[in-house]
């Protein structure tokens, strides 16, 4: 008998994105996955916001909530958030009884079992700061950081070779100057880039989208869901039901 398919939704917070952007995203994810994994991924249809900082996480939320919750509905197996800002992620895990998984943690955590000690490379400078608390909230020692470094994307050019360069570059200094084991890539625009910047600074780099699908997976087939003695069901309130979401589960 074959493996029984895996249905994993991916929600992208970042809105305006077209169905050809969305398809791209599955068609990658889906070669690290296993051939009977399926992968859907939607992104927010009311409104354009890029995900770019933790302000934009806030008006993002509800419509990251609400497709996760039809996600369960729909019967999918897990809801993965493709972010490394994992948005929303308490809330969804507090409502669902599937597996949630996000970005940012999973590879956190990943990076932690494969070395002592870890860099992350962001987008910004601006987000170093950022990136050096939350690494505070994965449960991982924060003594652990080896640094953050800031590689910003090439106007115009999301994903390309100068940006490919970068990585590789920022990930060797990672290596060589701030004493990192292993370097994670964080942001999801990075997707697809780990090999090249691994082979450049001759230490395992960590691929946030890889290992968002491949967690799932490891979830949904060890029939495994974050515990409810940790994030109990939240109270109902009038506003859930004028906001049209269902009644939490009880059972």
């Amino acid at each position: 008998m074959g493996a029984a398919t895996i249905r994993i939704r991916v929600i992208n917070p970042d809105g305006g994105l077209t169905r050809d952007d969305l398809a791209f995203r599955e068609r990658r994810l889906s070669k690290a996955a296993h051939p009977d994994t399926q992968i859907s991924i939607v992104c927010p249809a009311k409104n354009e916001i890029p995900v770019d900082s933790m302000l934009d996480v806030a008006p993002d939320s509800g419509g990251i909530l609400e497709m996760a919750l039809a996600a369960e509905r729909d019967a999918f197996d897990a809801v993965c958030l493709y972010c490394f800002n994992d948005p929303a992620i308490d809330a969804c895990r507090e409502r669902l009884t599937i597996p949630v998984v996000d970005g940012g943690q999973a590879s956190i955590l990943v990076a932690a079992m494969l070395g002592r000690s870890f860099s992350i490379l962001t987008t910004s400078p601006r987000r170093v700061s950022q990136k050096r608390a939350f690494v505070r909230s994965t449960g991982v020692d924060a003594s652990r950081l080896a640094s953050v470094r800031a590689v910003p994307l090439p106007p115009g050019e999301r994903r390309g070779v100068t940006l490919a360069a970068a990585l590789a570059e920022q990930a060797k200094r990672c290596a060589d100057d701030d004493g990192a084991d292993v370097v994670v890539l964080g942001c999801m625009d990075f997707a697809g880039m780990a090999p090249e910047a691994s082979a450049r600074a001759g230490v395992p780099v960590v691929d946030p989208a890889l290992v968002l699908v491949n967690m799932a997976e490891l979830l949904v087939n060890q029939k495994l869901s974050h515990s409810k003695a940790a994030r109990l069901f939240p109270p109902e309130r009038e506003w859930w039901r004028d906001s049209g979401f269902p009644a939490a589960k009880t059972g």
